[in-house]
């Protein structure tokens, strides 16, 4: 799957340990585990664990294969479940 970062996603969380960029690649890297891809009605959820921490991305829907990251952070499974 290609995910691409917004310009929020480069922007947001960037003093956090987990943000767009360090989840992307963590999951390009084969690092993310318990991956779960959750689909919503305008949105999608990439979520899992990294380092024994919850993590997700918020996606936009594909479009030519590509999926735009909005944000992303850590938070509990139930938070990313909830979205």
């Amino acid at each position: 799957m290609y995910l691409k970062l917004s310009d929020h996603a480069k922007k947001k969380h960037q003093s956090e340990k987990w943000n767009a960029v360090t989840i992307r690649d963590a999951y390009y890297d084969g690092r993310m585990e318990e991956v779960e891809l959750l689909t919503g009605n305008t949105a999608d959820v990439l979520c899992g664990q990294i380092d024994g921490e919850f993590v997700g991305l918020v996606l936009g829907k594909p479009v030519l294969g590509v999926r735009v990251i909005v944000t992303g952070f850590a938070a509990p499974l139930e938070y990313w479940k909830s979205v």
